[in-house]
Protein backbone atom coordinates (compact mmCIF):
# COMPACT_ATOMS: atom_id res chain seq x y z
CA UNK A 1 0.00 0.00 0.00
CA UNK A 2 2.82 2.37 0.89
CA UNK A 3 4.67 1.65 -2.34
CA UNK A 4 1.73 2.97 -4.36
CA UNK A 5 2.27 6.37 -2.69
CA UNK A 6 5.96 6.62 -3.54
CA UNK A 7 5.47 8.24 -6.98
CA UNK A 8 3.68 11.17 -5.33
CA UNK A 9 6.13 11.67 -2.45
CA UNK A 10 8.17 14.31 -4.31
CA UNK A 11 5.30 15.86 -6.22
CA UNK A 12 5.95 19.35 -4.86
CA UNK A 13 9.57 19.36 -6.03
CA UNK A 14 9.06 18.85 -9.79
CA UNK A 15 6.89 20.47 -12.42
CA UNK A 16 3.62 18.71 -13.33
CA UNK A 17 4.80 17.87 -16.85
CA UNK A 18 7.82 15.93 -15.62
CA UNK A 19 5.88 14.26 -12.81
CA UNK A 20 2.89 13.13 -14.85
CA UNK A 21 5.12 11.68 -17.55
CA UNK A 22 6.75 9.46 -14.89
CA UNK A 23 3.61 8.17 -13.19
CA UNK A 24 2.24 4.72 -13.97
CA UNK A 25 -1.28 4.12 -15.27
CA UNK A 26 -2.66 3.16 -11.86
CA UNK A 27 -1.41 6.32 -10.18
CA UNK A 28 -2.61 8.57 -13.01
CA UNK A 29 -6.06 7.00 -12.84
CA UNK A 30 -6.08 7.51 -9.06
CA UNK A 31 -5.52 11.25 -9.60
CA UNK A 32 -9.01 11.48 -11.07
CA UNK A 33 -8.01 12.93 -14.48
CA UNK A 34 -10.77 12.85 -17.07
CA UNK A 35 -8.64 11.50 -19.92
CA UNK A 36 -6.95 8.12 -20.16
CA UNK A 37 -3.33 7.80 -18.92
CA UNK A 38 -2.00 7.55 -22.49
CA UNK A 39 -3.84 10.70 -23.58
CA UNK A 40 -2.52 12.57 -20.53
CA UNK A 41 1.05 11.54 -21.33
CA UNK A 42 0.68 12.61 -24.96
CA UNK A 43 -0.57 16.04 -23.92
CA UNK A 44 2.28 16.60 -21.51
CA UNK A 45 4.87 15.30 -23.94
CA UNK A 46 3.62 17.70 -26.61
CA UNK A 47 3.12 20.70 -24.31
CA UNK A 48 6.80 21.78 -23.86
CA UNK A 49 7.35 21.68 -27.63
CA UNK A 50 4.19 23.66 -28.23
CA UNK A 51 5.07 26.34 -25.68
CA UNK A 52 8.54 26.75 -27.19
CA UNK A 53 7.13 27.73 -30.62
CA UNK A 54 7.11 31.38 -31.70
CA UNK A 55 3.86 33.01 -30.67
CA UNK A 56 2.53 33.27 -34.22
CA UNK A 57 3.08 29.57 -34.86
CA UNK A 58 1.69 28.70 -31.44
CA UNK A 59 -1.49 30.70 -32.04
CA UNK A 60 -2.18 28.64 -35.14
CA UNK A 61 -2.86 25.61 -32.96
CA UNK A 62 -3.45 27.14 -29.53
CA UNK A 63 -5.62 30.27 -29.21
CA UNK A 64 -4.70 32.75 -26.49
CA UNK A 65 -7.78 31.96 -24.39
CA UNK A 66 -7.05 28.25 -24.56
CA UNK A 67 -3.41 28.84 -23.60
CA UNK A 68 -4.37 30.96 -20.61
CA UNK A 69 -6.83 28.32 -19.50
CA UNK A 70 -4.15 25.68 -19.87
CA UNK A 71 -1.59 27.68 -17.85
CA UNK A 72 -4.15 28.33 -15.11
CA UNK A 73 -4.93 24.62 -15.00
CA UNK A 74 -1.23 23.80 -14.73
CA UNK A 75 -0.77 26.26 -11.86
CA UNK A 76 -3.70 24.72 -10.01
CA UNK A 77 -2.31 21.26 -10.69
CA UNK A 78 1.09 22.31 -9.39
CA UNK A 79 -0.48 23.56 -6.16
CA UNK A 80 -2.55 20.39 -5.77
CA UNK A 81 0.51 18.24 -6.43
CA UNK A 82 2.54 20.13 -3.83
CA UNK A 83 -0.20 19.61 -1.25
CA UNK A 84 -0.46 15.93 -2.15
CA UNK A 85 3.33 15.55 -2.03
CA UNK A 86 3.54 17.06 1.46
CA UNK A 87 0.72 14.82 2.70
CA UNK A 88 2.17 11.66 1.15
CA UNK A 89 5.66 12.50 2.39
CA UNK A 90 4.32 12.79 5.94
CA UNK A 91 2.46 9.48 5.69
CA UNK A 92 5.53 7.68 4.38
CA UNK A 93 7.79 9.13 7.06
CA UNK A 94 5.44 8.28 9.92
CA UNK A 95 5.00 4.74 8.63
CA UNK A 96 8.73 4.07 8.49
CA UNK A 97 8.63 3.60 4.72
CA UNK A 98 12.02 5.31 4.06
CA UNK A 99 13.71 2.70 6.30
CA UNK A 100 11.90 -0.11 4.49
CA UNK A 101 12.97 1.30 1.12
CA UNK A 102 16.63 1.05 2.20
CA UNK A 103 16.13 -2.61 3.12
CA UNK A 104 14.35 -3.25 -0.20
CA UNK A 105 17.18 -1.65 -2.18
CA UNK A 106 19.73 -3.67 -0.21
CA UNK A 107 17.90 -6.88 -1.12
CA UNK A 108 17.34 -8.09 2.45
CA UNK A 109 13.60 -7.43 2.24
CA UNK A 110 11.03 -8.35 -0.39
CA UNK A 111 7.33 -7.53 -0.43
CA UNK A 112 4.82 -10.19 -1.41
CA UNK A 113 1.98 -8.23 -2.98
CA UNK A 114 0.70 -10.79 -5.49
CA UNK A 115 -3.03 -10.33 -5.90
CA UNK A 116 -3.22 -7.18 -3.77
CA UNK A 117 -4.85 -4.01 -5.12
CA UNK A 118 -5.26 -0.72 -3.28
CA UNK A 119 -8.72 -0.31 -4.81
CA UNK A 120 -9.99 -3.44 -3.08
CA UNK A 121 -12.57 -2.96 -0.35
CA UNK A 122 -11.15 -3.00 3.17
CA UNK A 123 -12.69 -6.36 4.01
CA UNK A 124 -11.23 -7.83 0.80
CA UNK A 125 -7.78 -6.49 1.70
CA UNK A 126 -8.06 -8.08 5.15
CA UNK A 127 -9.14 -11.37 3.65
CA UNK A 128 -6.21 -11.21 1.19
CA UNK A 129 -3.80 -10.78 4.10
CA UNK A 130 -5.50 -13.56 6.08
CA UNK A 131 -5.12 -15.91 3.13
CA UNK A 132 -1.40 -15.10 2.89
CA UNK A 133 -1.00 -15.84 6.61
CA UNK A 134 -2.87 -19.14 6.34
CA UNK A 135 -0.59 -20.13 3.48
CA UNK A 136 2.51 -19.18 5.48
CA UNK A 137 1.33 -21.14 8.52
CA UNK A 138 1.00 -24.21 6.34
CA UNK A 139 4.47 -23.88 4.80
CA UNK A 140 6.92 -26.26 6.54
CA UNK A 141 9.98 -24.72 4.88
CA UNK A 142 9.89 -20.98 5.62
CA UNK A 143 10.24 -19.31 9.02
CA UNK A 144 7.56 -16.91 10.21
CA UNK A 145 8.45 -13.76 12.12
CA UNK A 146 5.25 -12.33 13.59
CA UNK A 147 4.73 -9.03 15.37
CA UNK A 148 2.30 -8.67 18.28
CA UNK A 149 -0.45 -7.16 16.13
CA UNK A 150 -0.32 -10.06 13.70
CA UNK A 151 -0.45 -12.58 16.55
CA UNK A 152 -3.61 -10.90 17.82
CA UNK A 153 -5.03 -10.90 14.28
CA UNK A 154 -4.34 -14.64 13.95
CA UNK A 155 -6.10 -15.31 17.23
CA UNK A 156 -9.12 -13.34 16.08
CA UNK A 157 -9.10 -15.44 12.91
CA UNK A 158 -9.18 -18.59 15.05
CA UNK A 159 -6.79 -20.39 12.67
CA UNK A 160 -5.93 -24.05 13.01
CA UNK A 161 -2.75 -24.77 14.96
CA UNK A 162 0.24 -24.97 12.60
CA UNK A 163 2.57 -27.94 12.39
CA UNK A 164 5.05 -28.28 15.26
CA UNK A 165 8.03 -27.49 13.03
CA UNK A 166 6.39 -24.27 11.80
CA UNK A 167 5.50 -23.23 15.35
CA UNK A 168 8.98 -24.00 16.74
CA UNK A 169 10.76 -22.11 13.96
CA UNK A 170 8.51 -19.11 14.47
CA UNK A 171 9.11 -19.17 18.23
CA UNK A 172 12.89 -19.23 17.74
CA UNK A 173 12.63 -16.35 15.27
CA UNK A 174 10.56 -14.35 17.76
CA UNK A 175 13.04 -15.05 20.56
CA UNK A 176 16.10 -14.21 18.47
CA UNK A 177 14.70 -10.97 17.10
CA UNK A 178 13.09 -10.11 20.44
CA UNK A 179 16.42 -10.15 22.27
CA UNK A 180 17.98 -7.94 19.59
CA UNK A 181 15.09 -5.50 19.91
CA UNK A 182 15.77 -5.20 23.63
CA UNK A 183 19.32 -3.96 23.14
CA UNK A 184 19.36 -0.28 24.20
CA UNK A 185 21.03 0.67 20.92
CA UNK A 186 18.66 -1.19 18.63
CA UNK A 187 15.27 0.58 18.59
CA UNK A 188 16.66 3.94 17.44
CA UNK A 189 19.39 2.64 15.16
CA UNK A 190 19.25 3.76 11.53
CA UNK A 191 18.51 1.07 8.95
CA UNK A 192 21.83 1.71 7.18
CA UNK A 193 23.70 1.06 10.44
CA UNK A 194 21.71 -2.09 11.17
CA UNK A 195 22.40 -3.50 7.69
CA UNK A 196 26.10 -2.62 7.97
CA UNK A 197 26.32 -4.46 11.30
CA UNK A 198 24.40 -7.39 9.83
CA UNK A 199 27.01 -7.79 7.08
CA UNK A 200 29.99 -7.25 9.38
CA UNK A 201 28.84 -9.81 11.95
CA UNK A 202 27.55 -12.50 9.60
CA UNK A 203 29.88 -15.16 11.04
CA UNK A 204 28.69 -14.59 14.61
CA UNK A 205 25.05 -15.31 13.87
CA UNK A 206 25.46 -19.10 13.78
CA UNK A 207 26.62 -19.25 17.42
CA UNK A 208 23.80 -16.88 18.36
CA UNK A 209 21.27 -19.21 16.74
CA UNK A 210 22.50 -22.00 19.02
CA UNK A 211 21.85 -19.80 22.06
CA UNK A 212 18.42 -18.79 20.77
CA UNK A 213 17.47 -22.41 20.15
CA UNK A 214 18.34 -23.23 23.77
CA UNK A 215 16.49 -20.22 25.18
CA UNK A 216 13.42 -20.80 23.00
CA UNK A 217 13.18 -24.40 24.20
CA UNK A 218 12.78 -23.08 27.76
CA UNK A 219 9.82 -20.85 26.87
CA UNK A 220 6.32 -22.01 27.71
CA UNK A 221 4.73 -19.64 25.16
CA UNK A 222 4.91 -20.03 21.38
CA UNK A 223 5.02 -17.48 18.59
CA UNK A 224 1.20 -17.62 18.39
CA UNK A 225 0.70 -16.67 22.05
CA UNK A 226 0.24 -13.10 23.22
CA UNK A 227 2.23 -13.97 26.36
CA UNK A 228 5.47 -14.57 24.44
CA UNK A 229 6.78 -10.95 24.62
CA UNK A 230 6.40 -11.01 28.40
CA UNK A 231 8.38 -14.25 28.58
CA UNK A 232 11.12 -12.81 26.38
CA UNK A 233 11.22 -9.79 28.70
CA UNK A 234 11.80 -12.16 31.60
CA UNK A 235 14.57 -14.06 29.79
CA UNK A 236 16.25 -10.77 28.88
CA UNK A 237 16.07 -9.46 32.44
CA UNK A 238 17.03 -12.65 34.30
CA UNK A 239 19.50 -14.35 31.97
CA UNK A 240 20.59 -12.43 28.88
CA UNK A 241 21.31 -8.95 30.24
CA UNK A 242 23.33 -10.23 33.25
CA UNK A 243 25.37 -12.40 30.87
CA UNK A 244 26.05 -9.45 28.55
CA UNK A 245 27.02 -7.27 31.51
CA UNK A 246 29.46 -9.93 32.68
CA UNK A 247 31.03 -10.18 29.22
CA UNK A 248 31.17 -6.40 28.92
CA UNK A 249 32.93 -6.21 32.28
CA UNK A 250 35.47 -8.82 31.15
CA UNK A 251 36.16 -6.95 27.92
CA UNK A 252 36.63 -3.67 29.76
CA UNK A 253 38.99 -5.25 32.28
CA UNK A 254 41.05 -6.83 29.52
CA UNK A 255 41.20 -3.49 27.71
CA UNK A 256 42.60 -1.88 30.87
CA UNK A 257 45.13 -4.68 31.20
CA UNK A 258 46.19 -4.29 27.60
CA UNK A 259 46.64 -0.55 28.05
CA UNK A 260 48.76 -1.18 31.16
CA UNK A 261 50.89 -3.70 29.27
CA UNK A 262 51.52 -1.29 26.43
CA UNK A 263 52.60 1.47 28.78
CA UNK A 264 54.91 -0.84 30.73
CA UNK A 265 56.50 -2.30 27.61
CA UNK A 266 57.15 1.08 25.97
CA UNK A 267 58.34 3.16 28.91
CA UNK A 268 61.79 1.65 29.36
CA UNK A 269 63.30 5.09 29.89
CA UNK A 270 61.27 5.54 33.04
CA UNK A 271 62.30 2.10 34.30
CA UNK A 272 66.00 2.55 33.51
CA UNK A 273 66.22 5.82 35.39
CA UNK A 274 64.52 4.32 38.39
CA UNK A 275 61.49 6.54 37.93
CA UNK A 276 58.03 5.57 38.98
CA UNK A 277 55.32 4.44 36.61
CA UNK A 278 51.82 4.94 37.93
CA UNK A 279 49.50 2.21 36.76
CA UNK A 280 47.29 -0.06 38.84
CA UNK A 281 49.80 0.19 41.71
CA UNK A 282 51.30 3.32 43.24
CA UNK A 283 54.97 2.79 42.44
CA UNK A 284 56.38 0.07 40.20
CA UNK A 285 59.93 0.84 41.37
CA UNK A 286 59.00 -0.33 44.86
CA UNK A 287 58.64 -3.88 43.56
CA UNK A 288 62.41 -4.23 43.08
CA UNK A 289 65.39 -2.50 44.69
CA UNK A 290 67.41 -2.38 41.49
CA UNK A 291 66.97 -0.94 38.04
CA UNK A 292 67.48 -4.37 36.49
CA UNK A 293 64.84 -5.74 38.76
CA UNK A 294 62.49 -2.99 37.69
CA UNK A 295 63.05 -3.84 34.03
CA UNK A 296 62.45 -7.53 34.72
CA UNK A 297 59.32 -6.86 36.73
CA UNK A 298 57.99 -4.38 34.18
CA UNK A 299 58.59 -6.72 31.25
CA UNK A 300 57.07 -9.66 33.13
CA UNK A 301 53.93 -7.68 34.04
CA UNK A 302 53.63 -6.47 30.45
CA UNK A 303 53.75 -9.99 29.02
CA UNK A 304 51.46 -11.33 31.74
CA UNK A 305 48.90 -8.60 31.13
CA UNK A 306 49.00 -9.25 27.39
CA UNK A 307 48.43 -12.96 27.95
CA UNK A 308 45.51 -12.20 30.26
CA UNK A 309 43.98 -9.95 27.62
CA UNK A 310 44.20 -12.62 24.95
CA UNK A 311 42.78 -15.27 27.28
CA UNK A 312 39.92 -13.05 28.51
CA UNK A 313 38.88 -12.03 25.01
CA UNK A 314 39.14 -15.58 23.76
CA UNK A 315 36.81 -16.71 26.53
CA UNK A 316 34.33 -13.95 25.69
CA UNK A 317 34.35 -14.90 22.00
CA UNK A 318 33.29 -18.42 22.95
CA UNK A 319 30.11 -17.26 24.67
CA UNK A 320 26.94 -17.98 22.72
CA UNK A 321 25.46 -14.51 23.31
CA UNK A 322 28.55 -12.56 22.26
CA UNK A 323 26.72 -11.71 19.01
CA UNK A 324 24.32 -9.49 20.97
CA UNK A 325 27.25 -7.74 22.64
CA UNK A 326 28.92 -7.22 19.25
CA UNK A 327 25.73 -5.76 17.76
CA UNK A 328 25.34 -3.43 20.75
CA UNK A 329 28.96 -2.28 20.47
CA UNK A 330 28.88 -1.83 16.69
CA UNK A 331 25.76 0.32 16.98
CA UNK A 332 27.60 2.64 19.35
CA UNK A 333 26.41 1.27 22.68
CA UNK A 334 28.37 1.88 25.86
CA UNK A 335 26.44 0.65 28.92
CA UNK A 336 23.73 -1.97 28.74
Amino acid sequence: MLSTLNPLSGAGDVDPSSLLSQLDDETLTRLGLERSPNEVRQVFEMLPKLMSLPEEDRRAVLPRDAEQELLTGLAELQSAMATAGDFVGGVLKRSGSPELEIALEKGVLTVDSAGFRSEMQTEDQIEWYAARLRSALGNPVDTLLLDERTVKFLQDMDVDAPAETVRDRATRAAAGSGLLERLPTFPDAAMNDVLEVRDALAEGRSRYRVAVKRLAAELSSTALDETLPAEIDEVWRDEVRPTLLDMQKTVRASSLARGTARRLASDYKSLLTGGTLIVAIENLAQLSPTTTGSIAVGTNIAWQATAEVLHARSEVRKRDLVYLLDVHRRLGGAAL
